[in-house]
């Protein structure tokens, strides 16, 4: 995630200060330089340790936070892979909490029936893993391989997360041997090139829990 410009930063201090008071923006400049010096491979799984006690907010605060979460993101007109990841994640463990949330039922049996949706996770992947065409072609292809997926392309990097939030809508609803494989897939597009960016660990640790299957990650 790049980091933000002085002028959005004080932009969303001044949105924690208005929105959520005095006091939870004191603690927020307590603690934002131990958050700075964070690995970035460490944010997501503070973020996921968090989660036991922020679903201990009333709906009431949950709805603030989830509103306020979101115009942090968007304090600099765009949001990031990484913003992408964390407001996924809330959704994904805090919106049972507070909100009715219909039991997904599985009724897509076959992989080939989802060609479109896989590819697009996983080009999704090796596109933000990969500094080229070139190599995330490579390791799209021997992610593909690896799983037994047929029929895959690899599509164009996309500057919208649409169609990755509609593919993970609709794999959602897959049987847990095709989200078994698509993890497969994932964890080696991750390795494809010997090493692991934290935005291939955030992206497959949040893809994993939106489909709700466990992911080993080294």
């Amino acid at each position: 995630m790049a980091e933000p410009s002085r002028f959005v930063h004080e932009q969303q201090l001044d949105m924690i200060r208005s929105q959520q008071g005095m006091d939870f923006y004191q603690q927020t400049l307590r603690i934002l330089p131990l958050l700075n010096g964070l690995n970035p491979a460490e944010r997501l799984p503070l973020v996921e340790l968090s989660m036991p006690a922020l679903k201990q907010l009333s709906a009431s605060q949950y709805q603030d936070f989830r509103q306020t979460l979101v115009q942090l993101a968007k304090a600099d007109g765009e949001i990031d892979i990484f913003e992408w990841c964390l407001y996924r994640l809330v959704l994904q463990y805090l919106n049972p909490q507070f909100e009715p949330v219909q039991p997904v039922a599985a009724k897509h049996a076959k992989a080939d029936a989802l060609n479109t949706e896989l590819a697009v996770v996983l080009s999704t992947l090796a596109h933000f893993g990969h500094d080229t065409s070139e190599a995330a072609s490579q390791a799209f292809n021997a992610a593909v391989s690896a799983a037994g997926f047929n029929g895959l392309a690899l599509q164009p990097r996309s500057t919208s997360f649409k169609p990755l939030n509609q593919a993970l809508a609709t794999l959602t609803e897959a049987y847990p041997h095709i989200k078994g494989r698509l993890v497969k897939a994932m964890q080696v597009c991750i390795n494809s090139d010997g090493q692991q960016r934290p935005v291939e660990l955030d992206l497959v640790r949040t893809m994993a829990a939106i489909l709700e299957v466990p992911v080993v990650l080294n």
